[in-house]
């Protein structure tokens, strides 16, 4: 499962292209966004499609209802502060619980 965009996400998923490997990756919408642009989810969607990989999007309250099924979750971020905490969209911290959780 991804939450939010980054460029490290990014290197992440040409990575797995370029491996060839078969995933299947859940992204959140990762609201909110500023008017007029298009969500976070769908950029990282539009990303996996031309690395030819398979993708879906859910809104972010959907997370618990699929993070059963998920083995992994990234988490972009605007900043990663010195202590190790980060800073990034509303819904970063619940997306965290509920993997932990799970």
């Amino acid at each position: 499962m991804i939450h939010s965009y980054s460029k490290v996400i990014l290197d992440i998923l040409r990575s797995l292209s370029e491996r060839g490997l078969n995933v299947d990756i859940i992204t959140t919408e990762a609201r909110p966004t500023a008017e007029g642009m298009q969500t976070n989810g769908a950029r990282v969607a539009a990303r996996c499609k031309e690395l030819d990989l398979q993708c879906s999007i859910i809104p972010d309250s959907a997370v618990a209802v699929h993070m059963p099924d998920v083995d992994c979750v990234l988490l972009g971020c605007e900043a990663v502060l010195a202590n190790g905490g980060i800073v990034n969209k509303v819904g970063t911290y619940s997306v965290s619980l509920i993997a932990g959780h799970f």
